[in-house]
């Protein structure tokens, strides 16, 4: 038994920042323009290649969004590792 990751589909706005090879990355966007989303995904794709990321918003609630972004991205993997707690 095994588990899926499943990202998002970035639309063409989000791939200029989630396909960038920079090691540091300043998104100006307004509201709904799928940062949080975006920024989920580029750091989905870091850690699977053994990377770290950081994460920095102006507000606690900001953070949580990207956060549960984040947990939907390794949602399967999570589930299964409680399987075998």
């Amino acid at each position: 038994m095994g588990y899926e990751i499943v990202m998002p589909t970035p639309h063409e706005k989000q791939k200029e920042f989630v396909e960038t090879d920079k090691k540091r990355v300043m998104v100006r966007a307004g509201r709904r323009g799928g940062k949080t989303v975006g920024v989920a995904i580029r750091a989905a794709k870091k850690f699977l290649a053994g990377k770290r990321v950081l994460y920095a918003a102006p507000t606690i609630d900001q953070v949580d969004r990207f956060w549960t972004e984040t947990c939907r991205i390794f949602q399967d993997p999570i589930e299964f590792q409680s399987l075998l707690s």
